[in-house]
């Protein structure tokens, strides 16, 4: 398949890897499946003509930034990771998800209580060391990382090296507990989770927001434009208008006094 000659190289590269896999058959069918979506999503992106501006955009500012378009945090990976975390975990509004996290946090303060009885320094048996919850492959990575001189001789030692040196199970709970409170409070600040779970355009809120985001951080641009088009074309869907990207992400005070200073800023 022939590319205009403004679709971007990683890209391209990145679309003849994903059809190495899909033709070697190496892949499990829930992978083959979510590959083929990449695939297709990937080749309207640098195919449609809407498209070219948007790129030249990004190239023009990919060589300025830490996260080029492949790194871990850059474009290609920052757009399916949002695809992949929307499908694989559980789906919660705002008001469900705190109520969760607080769940999880009564129910974690509670087993760290009740564990605490026999991890306290005097207990004179543990019936829960933390080794006995890794299954070998888990024991297996941490060995490796574990420093050489310690345990390349004595391999049996690094369950119990992990009991030594971590943490017991009570206390990590107890910071577990700590954390799923804390998490109920900022959860909204972090995730972005829609209020409608429920709703037929849920997933194109949730993916529009995650674009928003990568723009307005990554690149220090907020255009309901050319964030319009990329959604558009990224999910096929016409309706991803610039008026719908601005009601789905308006810009408070803060994030419009921080795109007025990094415009201020003389350029190298």
């Amino acid at each position: 398949m022939s590319f205009p000659n403004w679709a971007p190289p990683e890209i391209i590269e990145y679309l003849t890897e994903l059809s190495d896999y899909r033709r070697l058959g190496v892949l499990s069918e829930d992978e083959a499946a979510i590959t083929l979506r990449f695939h297709e999503m990937w080749t309207r992106l640098i195919t449609r003509t809407e498209m070219e501006l948007v790129w030249r955009f990004i190239i023009g500012l990919d060589n300025q930034v830490i996260c080029t378009l492949r790194t871990n945090g850059g474009l290609i990976a920052t757009v399916n990771r949002a695809m992949r975390n929307y499908e694989e975990n559980p789906k919660f509004t705002q008001r469900g998800y705190k109520e969760e996290m607080q769940e999880i946090a009564r129910l974690a303060d509670i087993l760290a209580r009740k564990l605490s009885k026999f991890s306290n320094a005097g207990a004179s048996y543990n019936p829960f060391p933390l080794h006995s919850l890794l299954d070998s492959e888990q024991i297996e990575r941490a060995r490796l990382m574990m420093h050489p001189d310690i345990l390349s001789r004595r391999r049996t030692l690094a369950p119990f090296s992990l009991t030594y040196y971590l943490p017991a199970i009570d206390k990590q709970l107890t910071r577990l507990s700590k954390n799923a409170i804390e998490e109920a409070v900022q959860q909204s600040n972090k995730l972005r989770l829609p209020r409608k779970v429920n709703d037929k355009n849920t997933f194109r809120t949730y993916f529009t927001k995650v674009i928003v985001d990568f723009f307005f951080i990554t690149y220090a641009d907020y255009s309901p434009s050319r964030i319009a088009i990329f959604c558009s074309v990224a999910l096929d869907d016409p309706d991803i208008t610039p008026n719908l990207v601005g009601k789905i992400f308006p810009l408070g005070n803060e994030e419009k006094e921080m795109l007025k200073l990094n415009k201020a800023q003389p350029e190298d």
